[in-house]
């Protein structure tokens, strides 16, 4: 979370520079699959480019599919689909971790809750 505050302060104050590249999206999430050795399922054209800075692009996957990589078992998996909508790029993601019990559910986003 620090490194996320630091990171906006310096975009916002213009001391990080963004450069905009093509990136092969089935490249990238291919290396965030290997880093754990659970089964990945990856849904999507091998060609799937996205126009995006390398760095953010990453630190947005890798919290993106933090979750998945921390709750589910090596024993299960997990299924990624990324295609194009409009001018955007989908990315799902569906596990099969336990999730979030039905009673913490409900204090979610409740403030300082024990």
């Amino acid at each position: 979370m620090i490194r996320n505050l630091r990171d906006y302060q310096k975009l916002e104050s213009k001391k990080i520079d963004v450069t905009l590249k093509t990136i092969n999206l089935h490249a990238i999430l291919g290396v965030l699959a290997r880093k754990k050795k659970i089964q990945w399922h990856l849904d999507m054209a091998p060609n799937l480019t996205v126009l995006a800075d390398k760095y953010c692009l990453n630190r947005i996957l890798d919290n993106r599919f933090s979750n998945a990589l921390k709750f589910t078992s090596e024993s299960k998996s997990v299924f990624v689909k990324a295609y194009e909508n409009g001018l955007w790029i989908q990315v799902e993601v569906h596990d099969k971790a336990p999730g979030i019990s039905p009673e913490d559910q409900t204090i979610l986003f409740s403030k300082f809750k024990p």
